[in-house]
């Protein structure tokens, strides 16, 4: 079993015991306590815990992350209704969070492509042309 199955099959059973709570005490309420919750595993793993312990808190840790932005995109989908947005966008909303949260978390924004080192020489960029 590895850390990755752990995590997601976490994120699996925290979203759906956050959505079935969400029923219940209201989705802004829900995400912002699972968020909070989120913050201790994630400060617990850098503990040198038994493995099944750690596996533990990483499960936590992906209910309380991943599981909550599965909440979040329910919570959109059902805020941002057709008054908000066009009906030939209903899946606008979703995709706005979806985007903001990963360029967020750095996995969209900044583009991670390699840049070239300065060259020093008068040519810019190097290139196979000689004069």
């Amino acid at each position: 079993m590895s850390a990755t199955s752990v995590l997601n099959s976490g994120a699996v059973i925290g979203g759906m015991l956050a959505s079935k709570l969400a029923d219940r005490s209201g989705p802004q309420r829900m995400v912002a306590t699972t968020f909070v919750l989120a913050a201790i595993p994630l400060a617990l793993m850098t503990i040198a815990f038994p493995l099944p312990v750690l596996f533990i808190v990483i499960a936590i840790a992906g209910g309380g992350t991943l599981g909550t932005q599965v909440l979040i995109y329910g919570f959109t989908s059902n805020y941002y209704t057709t008054k908000h947005v066009p009906p030939a966008w209903p899946g606008a909303p979703a995709a706005w969070a979806g985007s903001s949260a990963h360029s967020s978390a750095g996995g969209a924004w900044p583009p991670t492509w390699e840049v070239p080192p300065r060259s020093t020489s008068s040519v810019p960029w190097p290139c196979s042309v000689r004069s």
